[in-house]
């Protein structure tokens, strides 16, 4: 005999920050989704791109999750380190640049090469390019903090783009 397990949609929350809009949704105490730098609470919510979602909710992991990006967005010192995200959609090539993404510091870039580097690849500059482009955690996986090896900020995929990258590393310098 065998059960089946079924998944629940996960649980949305949209909030208002110094970084503009930023909507995530989560399943359990894991992340499955977050955008920022939205300029009203529909398109930060629609940006998740999810099919199916609960009411908004709350829960000891949002409201965890909300505290932390309210503060990194005013400023101040959050590790994201210990947020789960969903790796269930992550290559084993994506997951190693997303683990590795995860650890560089605040305050700290890589360039592209180098994270290639680090996750094992090291000519796999593009492909990291593509990982960080595809990033559905950006803040917890901060692919901010990955540039170009020139010294150009690379890409941003938030709505404003490198405009919100470049505000995001100066934060993470004060």
């Amino acid at each position: 005999m065998s059960v089946e397990v079924k998944k629940f949609p996960p649980r949305t929350a949209v909030i208002e920050t110094a970084l503009g809009w930023i909507a995530f949704a989560w399943r359990d105490t894991e992340l499955q989704r977050l955008t920022l730098g939205y300029s009203d609470p529909q398109a930060a919510h629609d940006a998740l791109e999810l099919t199916e979602t609960e009411a908004y909710g709350r829960s000891r992991f949002a409201t965890d999750l909300t505290e932390r990006l309210q503060r990194y967005a005013d400023g101040q010192r959050e590790d994201f380190f210990m947020v789960k995200v969903n790796t269930d959609h992550l290559s084993p090539f994506q997951l190693q640049v997303i683990e590795r993404c995860r650890q560089i510091p605040r305050g700290r870039t890589l360039t592209y090469r180098e994270l290639a580097t680090r996750s094992g690849s090291p000519n796999a500059a593009r492909a990291v390019g593509n990982v960080m482009r595809t990033n559905r955690y950006p803040l917890i996986i901060p692919c901010h903090r990955v540039v170009a090896s020139n010294g150009n900020l690379g890409g941003y995929s938030a709505p404003t783009g490198l405009e919100l990258k470049k505000r995001l590393l100066d934060l993470e310098q004060e």
